[in-house]
C-alpha cells in the first residue's frame, strides 16, 4: 500500500492524495489550489489527475480546497463513486455549482489570495486586475477556520498514540514554516518518524 501526495504537500490548499492499495486507486480529496489568481488558474488546469486510473473518491469535507476540483475531474471523464458524509454532500451540491467563480471560501486564507491580503490589513487590493481601495471593515474570526492549531494537533497525535503505536506521522496542509514548527513539537514529544512529503512523493504504508 502506498500513498501518493499530489496537492497540499508543503502548502495549504489543493488537497489531493492518491492511495494505491491492492490494485485499486482511491483519491483522497479533490481540492482546488488557491493563491495568486493567474497561478491558481494554471495549476488547477494542469492538476495531474487521471480519471481512468481512479476507482473511487473520498472527501474529508466540503471546503473548496478539498472538493473544488471535482467538476474538473468529472469533466475529464471520471464516472466512479464519490464518498462523503451527508453534510459534506449537501454542502458540495451548493458550493461546487459556483466553484469556477469562488476564490475565497470562509476559513483559512492562503498566501497570495484576496482574503489573505484583507486579513493582513491591506488598504488597497487587486480585484480582477484592478486596484481598489478597501472601504470595508475587516474582522477576523479565527474560530471559523475549522482547522486545528499546533497544540490541538499535538494533542490529537498524543491521544491517537495512546490507542496504539504510531509508526509514522505525515504532515500535509500547511505552510513550510508552520509544518517545521509542528514537526519539531512532535519530535520533542517522542514521535520518531515525522515528515512533510513533497508533491509527487510516494510513501509506503
Amino acid at each position: 500500500m502506498e500513498l501518493e501526495f499530489i496537492g497540499a504537500a508543503r502548502e495549504v490548499t489543493g488537497s489531493m492524495h492518491l492511495l494505491h492499495a491492492a490494485g485499486s486507486h482511491i483519491l483522497l480529496d479533490c481540492g482546488l489550489f488557491q493563491g495568486r489568481r493567474r497561478e491558481s488558474v494554471q495549476r488547477n488546469r494542469e492538476r495531474p489527475m487521471s480519471p481512468g486510473l481512479i476507482d473511487a473518491v473520498v472527501l474529508s469535507h466540503a471546503h473548496l480546497d478539498h472538493s473544488g476540483a471535482l467538476p474538473l475531474l468529472v469533466k475529464r471523464g471520471y464516472r466512479g463513486p464519490i464518498y462523503a458524509t451527508p453534510a459534506t454532500r449537501d454542502l458540495c451540491a451548493v458550493m461546487l455549482a459556483d466553484a469556477a467563480m469562488i476564490r475565497e471560501i470562509l476559513g483559512f486564507q492562503a498566501q497570495h489570495t484576496l482574503g489573505r491580503r484583507l486579513v493582513e490589513g491591506r488598504k488597497r487590493v487587486s480585484i480582477f486586475g484592478v486596484e481598489r481601495d478597501r472601504r470595508a471593515e475587516v474582522v477576523v474570526l479565527n474560530g471559523f477556520s475549522a482547522h486545528a492549531d499546533r497544540d490541538d494537533l499535538v494533542g490529537f497525535a498524543e491521544a491517537t498514540r495512546k490507542r496504539g503505536p504510531l509508526r509514522k506521522v505525515l504532515l500535509v496542509h500547511g505552510e513550510p514554516k508552520a509544518q517545521a514548527g509542528l514537526q519539531e513539537a512532535l519530535a520533542a514529544r517522542g514521535f520518531p518518524d515525522v515528515s512533510a512529503p513533497a508533491s509527487g512523493e510516494r510513501i509506503r504504508l
